[in-house]
């Protein structure tokens, strides 16, 4: 009971002097690596408006710039710009242009296979082709083999503006991913001696380091 009474008093006597308890130095002395990291959250239960904002990656940025602008992309890189640019929008161009070339083509053998078929008289230009006049006798089979012809190359155009498309939003994503790494000539090797773990024994190994 003496004992009981007397730890009693002296920790009476320390919390009125402001010493510090065994607790609260034990959690002053967590070092900061391993405090609390959650993120802030207000009296109602929420995130605060100052935890993190994410952000966009640089590879993410650059791609989903080349999906909307082309050549975007390779612009925001800052990398070959003067090579990538012309032939990202050379790939566009050439694709684009086959693509009107044969729709073009492909309609105006279509309206002079179907005006052939209805027997009516064919014009002197059609979508601004010259129509030969041997066009009024040659057969109709083969107007009706060159509309398929061209329609499968007007169909197929789709796909190569769409590779084009594709290509160089992969190019400005892979770019800006190769940003960080170091391409540098600097690369050293070095040989020195070591320990193999399986058989314990002394050997010889070599060692590549790239910067």
């Amino acid at each position: 009971m003496r004992y009981a009474l007397f730890v009693f008093l002296l920790l009476t006597a320390l919390q009125k002097s402001g010493a510090v308890s065994p607790l609260e130095s034990a959690a002053d002395s967590i070092p900061p690596a391993i405090q609390s990291t959650k993120k802030p959250i207000d009296s109602t239960g929420k995130k605060s408006i100052f935890a993190p904002v994410y952000r966009w990656s640089e590879p993410k940025k650059a791609a989903l710039l080349s999906v909307f602008i082309p050549g975007a992309g390779q612009i925001y890189n800052k990398k070959g710009v003067w090579w990538k640019l012309p032939l990202c929008y050379g790939a566009y161009g050439f694709t684009v242009y086959t693509h009107l070339q044969s729709r073009r083509i492909y309609f105006f053998y279509k309206d002079i296979y179907e005006l052939r078929v209805k027997n009516q008289p064919l014009p002197a230009t059609l979508y601004r082709y010259k129509v030969p006049e041997s066009y009024k006798t040659t057969d109709i089979s083969a107007f009706f083999r060159q509309k398929n012809n061209y329609r499968n190359n007007y169909e197929r155009s789709f796909i190569w503006m769409g590779a084009a498309h594709l290509f160089a939003v992969a190019d400005a994503f892979v770019t800006a991913h190769l940003k960080s790494f170091d391409v540098s000539d600097n690369l050293t090797m070095s040989v020195k001696p070591t320990i193999d773990v399986m058989s314990m024994r002394p050997a010889v190994g070599v060692c590549f380091r790239v910067k």
